[in-house]
């Protein structure tokens, strides 16, 4: 399962996505795979400005361990930037994958593509490694075509 997620700013409407996470874990037992932007940080390290650990980034972070997800490569330094002078930078963007999704999908990977001119944002390509059985146009013979996600915000 392939959820995209763009997460909230507000604190009570974050506790209702980790909720709902919890469900489609308790729900669905399949492997599955979170992207998208969480708008939250885990460290404090991943902001350029620093600060303190707010209860957001705890919060995230006890979801991220309680589930036993895995940050996949590249692993940005930074996902966002407001593109000012003195830009804010953060990593808010993620591939988040469970272990059933590294047994299911051990040859996945994650590649950073250039960022996109004009945006602060940064796109990444996630590839299998499975491939699908598509028909081909001149034949009832089926060809493997690799399966491919690009995620831009």
């Amino acid at each position: 399962m392939l959820l995209g997620v763009y997460g909230p700013q507000v604190e009570a409407d974050r506790e209702e996505l980790w909720s709902e996470f919890f469900d489609i874990k308790k729900n669905w037992n399949v492997p599955w795979c979170v992207t998208g932007e969480f708008n939250v940080t885990r460290f404090v390290e991943e902001q350029n400005r620093g600060g303190t650990l707010t209860p957001a980034m705890l919060r995230f972070s006890e979801w991220f361990d309680q589930e036993n997800l895995l940050d996949m490569p590249p692993n940005l330094a930074c996902t966002w930037t407001n593109m000012r002078e003195s830009p804010s930078l953060a990593k808010l963007d993620r591939i988040l994958i469970c272990p059933h999704w590294v047994e299911a999908f051990p040859r996945c990977s994650v590649q950073g593509l250039p960022r996109i001119i004009g945006t602060g944002r940064s796109s990444q390509l996630i590839t299998t490694g499975a491939t699908l059985k598509t028909p081909r146009a001149s034949s009832d013979e089926t060809k493997a075509t690799p399966f491919r996600l690009e995620s831009t915000d």
